[in-house]
């Protein structure tokens, strides 16, 4: 049986003395399954084993007193009796026939039959007992309210212990514990709160109970995202804890402050220098996009502890990739800051169109390569390098043999990547530059090659540059072949410049360090495409200091065996390619695998004359770990996409471009095509495209094939377009709902919790979402995209805010589109019911407070306009479902701005719900209103009218269900011999589609006995008199011709006989004087709408 326990304590808080037992509640959350397993094997079975050992035949219920101790499970004692309070909260909740069991038990026949508890559900008995119990007690004390409490609290039962009856046949007390009131619920929470308050309305004198049943279950259920591992307060104390530090890198053409859903800037607020040093406006801006991290550095800076330079390589890697597009960084990196380990950055440029780079067409043979020296490994290759510490045990606080300046290994691994954008500029503004190379992941062999036509190859010299000491250390001691050292790093080349074989300009870079290192030069066809000679030589006369170096292996290593696999991750970025061009928009420029994204905002602008561009960065959050663990990524892209536009759609911009970061532990590019698959749908349904990205494999930060995600979008919005208009906001305007499609990307930190806690598994049966089968494809359902849906509505200008309602719920994303002196009043009355956050709520125990904070509840987008629009806006957006949730009022306190009433219907916790089938004929008008009533919040009945089917092809309910998206099936009798035949082709349909209840609505057939029994205490229906008055045909009729005042409907159980079965429910209508026939139908069609809805809903809902 299930696990109970019980309170011995008189008092509160287990105070006071002894007692029979004061209350108890079931199931125990506090002993887990494993627990429980070991007491069934060490403690249950050991003990039956020992009976048959001895040849003790015991027939009965064996109940154990367990007690749970740090070393585990240990026994109080042994009971042959089922003992109270227990056994009145363990046997409501069993779902097998208790005679059934008890039989079985005498006859020793256990194991024919099945022990079964209700799925999902919790008991609590709260004991009353007399004055002075347990020391004395008194009797004869009249108790008030009994009889009424139980005729009308269906969902309580309260068990008799100490009570007599007086003479005039009053329930009085009888000393000791007198009753115990037990209730039934979804959750141990409602359970607990409905037993309690029930004893408030029991009264007699001196009555004794506790208030704190099942507290220490409920306390040890209840789950916060906090205790889940993210701190929302902190995340908010974290944005303002930055703000002032983010201030100083503003420029002009900022708009507005970090902490809204995007970042603006301004187009026409920036200027560009020409070749003549003149400040013009762009005239036909291309922006220019980059992401990238910091790769296996990171992994240094945390073993360090120091982070101070850390964000400079995360500026660079991105900022030198954008300028080798020509791009002048017109905002700087808008990082992501994606947890302990990792970040991401994203940076944009702008260029005058024709100043795009590279120039590959202008590049001739001849043309000279110029090199500026890297400031060490800038941030790549560290993979390697953190092997070769780990390998050789480098005290990295030593001095490093190789540095000229006397650092330690740590200062010099941890030199910040070197930024290029100030001096290069002045030169790309002189028309100096053909082409730009940033050396990163690739090293010089395949970064250079990215700027230059195929039909030549360039050729390097390595006596033109300085190669640092370190790579010479780093081959040395790592037995490097020179290939792979090329391969991997920079080799002291952070940036190489492709000139005109005449051209001087680039001279004015020599104070900076810059050379001429090699020459472009027509290619044969079987040469390289690049040639990097006396590299060996070169290198060799630095590597001598360090050839006889104590921590020198005989093993090689190589950025493969490291972890990184540089040739999987091109073949990844050519199936990129492949699917990337599906999502090709125009503007678009280029392909997929240059150094920056560029995009051509001319073809998009039309006729905005003040263009502002936005940037939106986020991710999937720890949903990502659902698709890891079941391995389905086809969908995660779709989240990350929609995760960043959404908040872009927020500010009024149409989404343009989306670039994303990967990073992995190990490169597995089927995993990764799959994501970048999800990618570019999201990319489809949101009108933009795939730009780029960066794929960083980084086996010292993730573990085998686990990644991580952040996204990148960028959008444009004309300047009076761009949204909240804050000032334009007022009282008694409306607020628009758009419904989600689930939790989206947000709280499932707190999921994973409350699976770990009921130890489920993602390939549980999910019971709170017919569409699917198991819990995990429920959680994995992608977060809707609103942009379609949203942008015609915002170029009308009817909107004047949007929300995305992400982390920090409804109250944290509206309050961001709000003036200080307004708020909104919510209610979830009409807002559809969505089993998955019950299921959620009444899991985790969850505080309804923390639920709105943390999880969308059903809401993805919510809109605020004025009220004029509403008609209009509502239904633009009828596909979507829109409604109308609530209204701005005056802000009357520093309290909440998101007031929301009726949270009682987010909080109606999760029930199965069950499949009903309605049997039609004709018009369906009562098979509408059980649709109706079955998707109202407000009927709140837990069942779904799943399955329509009806004898005649042409039956216009038919049509009711196809337009409710209900399965509908014509079954017609005439194609049936006999009656049982038609009556068993119904059957089958209805077990195949997992019916649990059947509702005749004016279905014209008799139904054979066999079908029934069959279907006996699931098979409804109505008809239109008050049974058991005229059965049969022509009720209303008959009604009339016999001069009643009033007749009315009845629902009832079908059995054998003609309206014959048990009646559930009656409605009343009165006979007018002179009434018609046609109106006292017209009357009692009415009544039924009522009448059947309530009547479903008692048997459904647990009450018949």
């Amino acid at each position: 049986m299930i696990p109970a326990q019980d309170h011995k304590r008189i008092g509160n808080d287990d105070t006071g003395s002894n007692t029979g037992g004061m209350g108890a509640y079931c199931p125990c959350p506090l002993i887990s399954q494993h627990v429980l397993n070991v007491v069934e094997r060490d403690i249950l079975l050991k003990a039956v084993n020992g009976f048959h050992k001895e040849g003790i035949k015991y027939n009965g219920v064996l109940y154990a007193g367990i007690m749970l101790t740090s070393d585990g499970p240990k026994t109080l004692e042994f009971n042959c009796r089922f003992g109270d309070p227990e056994t009145q909260v363990i046997l409501p909740l069993m779902e097998s026939d208790l005679f059934d069991l008890m039989e079985a038990t005498c006859l020793n026949k256990l194991n024919s039959v099945e022990l079964n508890f209700k799925e999902s559900a919790y008991a609590v008995g709260v004991v009353m007992a007399s004055k002075g119990y347990p020391e004395s007690s008194t009797k004869g004390c009249v108790i008030e309210g009994l009889s009424q409490y139980m005729n009308t609290n269906s969902n309580s039962l309260v068990f008799h212990s100490g009570i007599s009856i007086n003479p005039n046949g009053k329930f009085i007390t009888n000393g000791g514990r007198v009753l115990i009131n037990v209730a039934i619920a979804s959750s141990l929470k409602q359970a607990a709160a409905i037993a309690t308050d029930g004893c408030k309305k029991l009264l007699f004198d001196g009555a004794q109970y506790r208030t704190d049943v099942a507290m220490k279950g409920i306390q040890s259920l209840a789950v916060s995202y906090k205790s889940s591992g993210v701190d929302i307060d902190a995340g908010n104390e974290f944005v303002n804890n930055i703000k002032p530090f983010i201030s100083t890198t503003y420029r002009e053409g900022v708009v507005g402050d970090i902490g809204g859903f995007a970042g603006l800037f301004e187009l026409n607020k920036l200027r560009r220098i020409n070749d003549k040093g003149e400040l013009i406006k762009f005239s036909d801006p291309v922006i220019v996009q980059g992401v990238d991290g910091v790769g296996t550095k990171i992994k240094l800076a945390e073993k360090l502890n120091r982070w101070d330079t850390i964000g400079i390589d995360l500026v660079a890697m991105c900022a030198n990739d954008v300028i080798c597009a020509g791009g002048e960084t017109a905002e700087m990196p808008y990082i992501y800051d994606k947890g302990k380990y990792d970040i991401a950055g994203y940076c944009v440029g702008i260029v005058e169109y024709e100043d795009m780079l590279p120039k590959k067409s202008e590049i001739i043979e001849g043309d000279m390569l110029i090199g500026l020296p890297s400031n060490g490994l800038h941030s790549n290759g560290y993979s390697l390098i953190n092997k070769l510490i780990d390998e050789h045990h480098i005290d990295l606080n030593d001095i490093a043999v190789f540095s000229k300046e006397s650092l330690s290994y740590a200062d010099e691994f941890l030199k910040p990547t070197r930024l290029y954008v100030k001096e290069l500029l002045k030169l790309i503004r002189k028309n100096g530059v053909k082409a730009i190379a940033h050396i990163t992941g690739g090293g010089l062999l395949e970064n250079i090659i990215r700027v230059i036509d195929d039909k030549y190859t360039v050729e390097i010299d390595a006596f033109k540059f300085e190669i640092p000491p370190i790579f010479a250390w780093i081959s040395s001691i790592g037995n490097i072949p020179n290939l792979d050292l090329l391969k991997t790093f920079n080799c002291g080349i952070g940036m190489v410049l492709v000139v005109g074989q005449d051209d001087s300009a680039w001279k004015m870079l020599e104070k900076h360090g810059a050379k001429h290192i090699g020459f472009v030069k027509k290619r044969t066809v079987k040469e390289d495409q690049i040639t990097v000679k006396n590299f060996d030589i070169a290198l060799n006369l630095i590597s001598k200091e360090f050839q006889n170096c104590k921590l020198k292996t005989t093993n090689i290593v190589t950025y493969l065996n490291s972890g990184v696999n540089i040739d999987a991750g091109n073949k990844a970025v050519e199936e990129i390619k492949k699917i990337a061009k599906l999502t090709k928009i125009d503007g678009l420029l280029g392909e997929i695998g240059g150094f920056g994204g560029c995009f051509r905002l001319k073809n998009v602008m039309g006729d905005m004359s003040d263009p502002v561009i936005v940037l939106s960065t986020d991710g999937c959050g720890s949903k990502i770990k659902f698709a890891l663990d079941m391995e389905k990524h086809d969908t995660i892209g779709v989240d990350l996409v929609a995760m960043c536009v959404n908040d872009l759609i927020c500010t009024g911009a149409q989404p343009l471009t989306f670039l994303d970061y990967y990073a992995c532990g190990k490169l597995d590019v089927n995993t990764l095509t799959k994501v970048v698959k999800g990618i570019c749908d999201g990319c489809t349904l949101s009108s933009s495209v795939l730009l780029g990205g960066e794929t960083a494999e980084m086996p010292g930060v993730y573990k085998g094939n686990v990644y991580d995600l952040a996204g990148f979008a960028l959008g444009i919005v004309n300047i009076d377009n761009v949204l909240p208009k804050i000032d334009r906001i007022q009282s008694g305007d409306i607020v628009v709902a758009l419904p989600s499609s689930g939790l989206h990307s947000n709280g499932f930190s707190l999921v994973h919790k409350i699976l770990e806690i009921y130890d489920l598994k993602y390939s549980n049966k999910c019971l709170f979402d017919n569409k699917v089968s198991t819990i995990g494809e429920t959680f994995l359902t992608p977060t809707k995209i609103y942009v379609r849906a949203l942008l015609p509505l915002i170029k009308s200008g009817v909107v004047k805010a949007i929300a995305h309602i992400t982390g920090g719920g409804l109250p944290d994303n509206i309050s961001r589109i709000l003036p200080k002196h307004l708020a909104v009043k919510l209610s979830m009355v009409d807002l559809k019911k969505s089993d998955i956050f019950s299921w959620i709520l009444s899991k985790g125990n969850i505080a309804i407070e923390e639920m709105l904070r943390t999880f969308n509840c059903g809401i993805g987008m919510v809109l605020i306009l004025s009220p004029e629009y509403e008609k209009s806006v509502i239904e633009s957006l009828i596909t979507y479902k829109a409604i109308k949730i609530g209204s701005v009022v005056a802000r009357t306190s520093l309290d909440s701005q998101v007031l929301v009433n009726n949270t009682d219907l987010i909080s109606n916790f999760y029930k199965k719900k069950k499949r009903v089938a309605v049997l039609i004929s004709g018009n369906g008008s009562n098979l509408q209103a059980l649709i109706d009533a079955c998707r109202s919040p407000k009927y709140q009945i837990n069942a779904e009218i799943v399955l329509v089917i009806s004898n005649k092809p042409d039956a216009f309910g038919l049509e009711r269900a196809k337009l409710n998206e209900i399965s509908c099936v014509t079954i017609q009798h005439k194609d049936f011999v006999t009656r049982e035949l038609f009556d068993e082709k119904i059957s089958n349909e209805l077990i195949k589609h997992k019916i649990d209840i059947v509702c005749l609505a004016g279905f014209m057939r008799i139904l054979s006995s066999t079908f029934t029994q069959k279907w006996k205490g699931k098979l409804l229906n109505i008809h239109p008199s008050l049974l058991p008055k005229y059965p049969g045909l022509n009720a209303q009729q008959k009604a009339l011709e016999a001069n009643e005042k009033q007749t009315g409907c009845t629902v009832h159980f079908v059995d054998e006989g003609v309206d014959t079965g048990s009646i559930i429910l009656q409605e009343i209508v009165p006979i007018l004087p002179n009434d018609s026939i046609e109106n006292l139908i017209e009357r009692i069609h009415k009544a039924e709408h009522i009448a059947y809805p309530k009547a479903l809903k008692l048997v459904v809902n647990g009450v018949l």
